[in-house]
């Protein structure tokens, strides 16, 4: 099996940051997006570990499945293993951006993290002269791509300037100087360093909106396990970003040159297709990697960002998806975190993520119909943590369920009536994922109840039933206040455990809106597995005296 990673950087956002209350993700068309959610699992993972900086860095890293809280040294280390530059343990790395300001004081304010998206064209040779007139055996500047760049302070991890707290120029756009400004204050060197590179600046780079240096995110050099010993796989990552492509470099993954990809709205969407359908002719994983979305989010801009999720869809999501249909293939698609429109920078919210494996048959085959967008479904649950270590682990996940549904419901069966509650619901009124278990075990408890045996009179004839496997498929979303029909039954008996079936149907009964299962083994009080008794699979098949069971 092959496995493929869509990362749309900085897709999620917030509700109200699009025209009719929508996220940027709602109002977006996502066609491909929607069709593959009706048939994969989908939820949300937290890529952001408790106490780190909400940055790519950390999320791509994360989603590449390597702890950021063991490996994660700093943005800029990341960026020089994009380059291969040769460094010593103790050197100090500094990812250093050409940034736009008022002036470079306390007084100062941030007017633009990128200065203006400067070319590579135009910035590099303007880090070039830098390095030329202000390089020196304890500094050392490398250009890199666009207005993202390096600088090395040669032994500077032993030194004060290691723990210097600077703010990334994206979180403090439109914002005072001031505390910054203070920080940098606390170490000679660098203070002296900006003001003689921003003097330099003023010379060479007129015509541009390149007015300083911003050094931030360092580090010592980066060091990762290697991938294919790590997870069994070889992998490529595909990305206009040097952070993306230094995370592949330092764990050994082939990093795939893209011409023409910009990072920006006007990237090359079909050469990155191309080049990940190229790599999986001989390789298993491929990460592929759109800046877009998130630099729409940095500048604030509503429309660019709608636009940006959906040449996504349309141009990386739809072509992946029809090269790959008929073979043996996993999609993950997600974002790294949250650049909301109204913060115009990164937050931790834990991202949606949606997991679909291609099936022998092609997409045209598979339910046309958009059942709701795929943003709809996605809504995150604040303080949801369900991040399964990717990889390997997303690998697991992508089994088919370990039975096929009946195509004729078990006769021993049960409705439950169930109205969603208003508690139930997540942010944009839809029934929270994770409450379909909770709704499982309701139609269980009602299915022993009209047969006349509750859970405590099992229990008391020493029979427990823990869930050892609970799986679900969500085809519709229901929404506050819906009434659902769940229909369950006992769909297999094992030696020592059964396997329930859920079907959920809307108001009329006339769409199935979610599926799934629950295996449960027979333990006794000690925990020990025994086999069914007869007589509890006698009551599970005997014929039910309907209850009242409409939950109002």
């Amino acid at each position: 099996m092959k496995l493929v990673f869509l990362i749309a950087d900085g897709m999620g956002g917030w509700a109200d940051e699009a025209p009719g209350g929508k996220t940027c993700l709602e109002a977006a068309a996502t066609p491909n997006m929607d069709e593959m959610a009706a048939t994969g699992t989908i939820g949300t993972c937290r890529t952001i570990p408790e106490g780190m900086a909400p940055g790519s860095d950390v999320a791509n890293m994360s989603l590449l499945g390597f702890d950021p809280a063991k490996h994660h040294t700093g943005r800029g280390p990341i960026e020089a293993a994009a380059q291969g530059l040769k460094l010593d343990p103790d050197d100090l790395v500094w990812r250093m951006n050409l940034v736009n300001l008022t002036e470079l004081s306390a007084q100062g304010t941030m007017l633009d993290y990128s200065s203006g998206h400067i070319t590579t064209e135009v910035s590099a040779p303007l880090v070039e002269d830098l390095q030329a007139k202000l390089g020196d055996e304890t500094f050392h500047f490398y250009p890199g791509v666009q207005y993202r760049h390096l600088l090395v302070h040669k032994g500077g991890a032993t030194e004060d300037e290691a723990k210097l707290r600077i703010s990334p120029p994206h979180d403090i756009t439109g914002k005072s100087l001031h505390s910054d400004m203070r920080e940098f204050s606390r170490c000679a060197r660098m203070w002296d360093l900006l003001f003689l590179a921003e003097e330099r600046l003023l010379f060479t780079a007129k015509g541009t909106k390149a007015k300083s240096i911003w050094p931030w995110g360092q580090g010592r050099p980066l060091m990762l396990p290697e991938f294919k010993s790590a997870f069994g796989l070889t992998g490529a990552v595909i990305s206009a970003v040097d952070l993306v492509r230094g995370l592949g470099r330092a764990a050994g993954m082939e990093v795939v040159q893209v011409p023409g990809a910009t990072g920006l709205l006007d990237t090359n969407y079909e050469g990155k297709v191309d080049a990940a359908l190229k790599f999986l002719q001989h390789g298993d994983f491929a990460f592929v990697h759109l800046e877009g979305p998130d630099e729409c989010g940095h500048a604030g801009n509503v429309e660019e960002k709608v636009e940006a999720i959906r040449r996504f869809d349309s141009r990386i999501v739809g072509p992946m998806r029809q090269a790959l249909a008929g073979q043996d293939v996993a999609f993950l698609i997600t974002c790294d975190h949250f650049t909301p429109i109204a913060e115009k920078t990164h937050t931790p919210d834990p991202v949606p993520f949606l997991l679909w494996r291609a099936a022998a048959s092609p997409p045209e085959s598979r339910p046309s119909a958009r059942p709701s967008p795929a943003a709809r479904a996605w809504v995150s649950r604040p303080g949801t943590s369900c991040c399964p270590g990717p990889c390997a682990s997303w690998r697991s996940l992508t089994k088919e369920p370990r039975m096929d549904f009946p195509k004729v419901f078990p006769a021993s069966d049960t409705w439950y009536a169930h109205r969603v509650s208003y508690g139930e619901t997540d942010a944009m009124g839809v029934l929270y994922y994770g409450e379909y278990l909770h709704i499982f075990e309701r139609a269980r408890g009602q299915f022993l109840r009209e047969r006349g045996m509750g859970y405590n009179i099992v229990e008391e004839r020493g029979i427990i039933l823990p869930v050892r496997e609970a799986w679900c498929r969500y085809r519709v979303p229901a929404r506050y206040d819906d009434l659902l029909w769940v229909h369950s039954g006992v769909a297999e008996w094992r030696r020592a455990s059964m396997l329930i079936v859920y079907e959920f149907w809307n108001e009329d009964k006339s769409k199935l809106t979610a599926q799934g299962y629950t295996e449960h083994p027979m333990v006794n009080r000690e925990g020990k597995p025994v086999a069914v008794p007869g007589w509890f699979k006698d009551v599970c098949e005997s014929t039910p005296q309907p209850a009242a069971s409409a939950q109002q």
